[in-house]
Order: structure tokens, then C-alpha cells, then sequence
């Protein structure tokens, strides 16, 4: 029996809600503990062992997701399809963390004991199953495990983390955590999935699809994780810090975004599989809808607060992170679209093909803006790379699905809530103008009156075209 994408989308924006607060508790603290240098060194770090992690899934967690969500009503054909695909994953993981301990021995690089503790996140990708789970539609799981390790994680930084050279700490108690939390999922693999051991050839077959979908995964990262790479080797430490700073709050919006995706692409694939095609165009024009209102408030209110919230949240150690801020908040909104097109359209479809364009081509845009713009006007080249990345991979993608459902039609959708956004975020820039309050009273005064102003126009919107984003929610099931 399938689960409602309502509660399901319920149990992952709750824990996005977590995933909001628990930076508004660390990230101030660490900043601060850390330095500027110090969490651009892991972050740098971090990034470098985001891609051996990448290489390690080679593309499984979304292959994984669709795989299982279209035999997932056959008990024989879920249990071989789960086998095969995770013998699959355990080699490539293998492989891909062997390569990472040849490069740290005998690469010429600072912080080599960062390098070797990072390991353990890379280890994570033997045991990362997530997929298994997406595509049952069995968010619980997950959601549960995620917070809870959420929480320790949380709990272990402010016990352990207190000066400069803690460092290493630091990096232990993050990528432990994070290994921790592929773990904890495999006491309930019984109750969904039985591993029955398959022929070596069966596993390979998946390979090719794999890599498919993994290259559009590489392509992304590069303009995703690359840019914190290059502002390191082009710039330095503390620059990667300052981005670092904004980006985080960038990634927490974000999990908004993303939360919608994974409840959907099960279930787009699901229907597709079984023929639903009408309904799963009324779904996508829908989503469209509502991502895009959802993330004009966060985008245009990101940048509207961004003045008070940075120096309040980060100290003034960050204060050049709130341009950083204001420029990268407005990638949400085309993030948005980008990850309900993907989502919903090209990957349920089998339509990797144009997923790998579009990221392609925006994987490209970034590094050639960044590789000029970063050595001219330094990390806010970075910041016009990104913005001009997520324009063109939201602009290709939807472009490549005009001939399944109405581009024009979900384009118009999306400019009433831009309007309001932009209306809301000039009417948060005169408050901000005017008060002179502390930081904290400031900020709470600044989201009040946005999120009033929003709220207040969204339902002129929907009263004058006699419609509700209640009733939009109630059309998925």
C-alpha cells in the first residue's frame, strides 16, 4: 500500500525544519571556536572527499530510488533487485575509497590528518541505502535516523569542540556521524528486503544506467562542491570560509526544496511505470506552482535580511559573507525549479539524457565564470558563477520537457509568487532602513513583516483567481 506524499513530504519537512535549527546553534558556535581558517579547511577537505564519496555511489541513490519504486509490488523481483544493485555499490565504494588513500599518501597536501579522518565519510558509501528506503516510500526510517544522529552530532560538537586545534574533533564527530547514520538504517533492511546473493554479471547490468545517471551527478557537484575548491586554490582559506558561511544557510533552504523531490520522484515513477502519464503532468504543474512560492519567500527573504543576520549569526569575523548571501539566495528559487523538473519529469522517464545536457552545461558556465571572475573580483565571482549556473540548468531542463507537458503554462504560474517576492523583499529593505534596534530585534522584526507581507499578497493572489494552496496541496495524494 502506497503512503500519502503529504505525510511523507510531512516527516522530511520536519526534518528540514531540524536541519534549520541545528545550524542556528552550531554554525555560530564553530565559526567562532574555528575561525575563518579553520572551517575553510574542512570544508575544503570536506569538498575533495565529497567526490570520492560521489564515486563511491556512482549514481545509486537515485538509480536505486527508481529501480525499487517500480517493483517494489513484487516481493522476488525487489529482493534480486536490491542484491544486485548494493553488490554493485559495495564495489564501486571499495574502489573508490582504495584510490582515496593512494591520493592522500601521495599527493603533496596540507592537512593530511583532516584528509585520513574525512575517510571515514567516504566509508559511508558501502553502507548508504537510503535508496531502498526512497523507494519504498518509507520516509519514516530515514527521517527518524537522520535525527537522531542530527541531534548527537549536535550535542558531541559543543562537548568536544573548543578551541582552534580541535580541528580534528571537530572533523571526527562530523564524518563519524555521518557514517553512524548509513549504519543505524540496515537494522531495519529485514523487514522490507531480503539480500539473496546474484550472479556477478546480474550486478554489472546495472552499471551502464549507473553511470548514466551518475555523470549528471558529477557535472552538478562541480558547480555545487568545485566552488569551494577553486576559491581555495584561487583564493584562499578565509574566502573559503566566507562562502562556506552564507552557503550553509543556501543548503538549509534547500532541504526544503529537496524534501518535495525525494517524496516525488518514487512516486512519479511509480505512476509512470504504470502508465499514469496524465497524472503525473498535473503533478509537475502543481509542483511548480508550489516550489516556486515556497522558495520566492526564502530566496527574496534571505536577501532581505542578510545585513542583520550575518553579522547576529556569524559575528563580524563574516561580515563580507552578507553580499555572499544576498547573491546566492536567489539560486534557490532556480534550484527550485530545476529539482521538480528533474525530479518529476527527466528521471522518472528515463530521460537521463537531457538531465546530463542541462548539468553539463551548467557545470561548464561555472567553471569558466569561476576561473575568470574568482582571480578578478574574488569570492563573489564564485557567487555570479553559481547564479548564472542554476539560471541555465533551470532554463535547459525545462526547455527539454516541452513536448510532455505545457512549459509555457508552469513559466506563468511562476511569476505571481516572483512578483510578490520581490515586492516583499523592498518592503523588508525600507524596515531594515529605518530601524535602529539591536541585530536579534531587528532580524525578528524584519521576518515578521516579510512573512506578513508574503502571506497577506499570496492570498489576494489566490482569493482574485479563486483558488487556495490548501487546495493545491490536497490534489497530491
Amino acid at each position: 500500500m502506497k503512503s500519502s506524499i503529504r505525510k511523507n513530504y510531512l516527516y522530511n519537512l520536519g526534518y528540514q525544519i531540524l536541519q534549520m535549527i541545528m545550524p542556528l546553534v552550531t554554525a555560530p558556535y564553530i565559526s567562532r571556536v574555528l575561525g575563518t581558517e579553520g572551517t575553510g579547511v574542512y570544508s575544503y577537505t570536506h569538498s575533495v572527499a565529497y567526490y570520492f564519496l560521489l564515486a563511491g555511489m556512482l549514481g545509486v541513490n537515485t538509480y536505486g530510488n527508481r529501480s525499487v519504486a517500480r517493483v517494489r509490488d513484487d516481493k522476488d523481483k525487489l529482493n534480486a533487485e536490491f542484491s544486485s544493485i548494493f553488490q554493485l555499490q559495495v564495489l564501486t565504494s571499495f574502489t573508490a575509497i582504495f584510490i582515496y588513500i593512494c591520493y592522500i599518501s601521495i599527493a603533496n597536501i596540507d592537512y593530511k590528518s583532516i584528509y585520513m579522518i574525512q575517510l571515514l565519510y567516504i566509508l559511508s558509501a558501502t553502507f548508504d541505502i537510503n535508496w531502498l528506503f526512497f523507494g519504498m516510500e518509507e520516509f519514516r526510517i530515514t527521517v527518524t535516523r537522520k535525527t537522531i544522529i542530527k541531534i548527537l552530532t549536535a550535542v558531541a560538537v559543543f562537548c568536544f569542540v573548543k578551541k582552534k586545534e580541535d580541528l580534528p574533533i571537530y572533523t571526527v564527530i562530523m564524518a563519524g556521524g555521518y557514517f553512524l547514520g548509513q549504519c543505524y538504517l540496515w537494522f531495519s533492511v529485514k523487514k522490507y528486503v531480503k539480500y539473496v546473493r546474484q550472479p556477478f554479471i546480474t550486478s554489472i547490468k546495472h552499471l551502464k544506467p549507473m553511470i548514466v545517471l551518475f555523470a549528471p551527478t558529477i557535472a552538478t557537484s562541480i558547480y555545487r562542491v568545485m566552488d569551494k575548491i577553486m576559491i581555495g586554490s584561487l583564493g584562499s582559506y578565509d574566502d573559503v570560509g566566507l562562502y562556506d558561511a552564507a552557503d550553509k544557510i543556501i543548503v538549509v533552504c534547500l532541504g526544503v526544496v529537496s524534501a518535495w523531490g525525494t517524496v516525488m520522484l518514487p512516486r512519479i515513477s511509480h505512476m509512470f511505470a504504470a502508465g499514469e502519464l496524465e497524472q503525473c503532468k498535473k503533478y509537475y504543474v502543481n509542483s511548480i506552482e508550489l516550489i516556486t512560492f515556497i522558495t520566492s519567500a526564502m530566496c527574496f527573504g534571505l536577501a532581505a535580511i542578510a545585513k542583520a543576520f550575518v553579522p547576529a549569526f556569524y559575528g563580524d569575523a563574516f561580515i563580507q559573507s552578507i553580499n555572499i548571501m544576498r547573491g546566492l539566495s536567489i539560486t534557490v528559487l532556480f534550484i527550485g525549479i530545476s529539482n521538480t523538473t528533474r525530479n518529476q519529469m527527466l528521471i522518472p522517464m528515463s530521460r537521463e539524457k537531457s538531465y546530463l545536457i542541462s548539468v553539463t552545461a551548467g557545470a561548464c558556465v561555472n567553471f569558466v565564470i569561476n576561473y575568470i571572475m574568482i582571480q578578478q573580483i574574488g569570492v563573489m565571482g564564485a557567487v555570479i558563477g553559481t547564479l548564472c549556473t542554476e539560471i541555465t540548468v533551470a532554463a535547459i531542463q525545462m526547455y527539454s520537457v516541452r513536448r510532455i507537458t505545457s512549459v509555457r503554462h508552469s513559466v506563468i504560474k511562476m511569476i505571481p509568487p516572483i512578483l510578490i517576492g520581490t515586492m516583499m523583499y523592498f518592503v523588508v529593505w525600507l524596515v531594515d532602513a529605518h530601524l535602529t534596534c539591536s541585530l536579534m530585534i531587528k532580524i525578528a522584526i524584519e521576518i515578521i513583516t516579510g512573512a506578513a507581507f508574503f502571506a497577506f499578497l499570496s492570498m489576494l493572489y489566490f482569493k482574485t483567481t479563486k483558488r487556495s494552496i490548501v487546495g493545491i496541496i490536497k490534489g497530491f495524494k
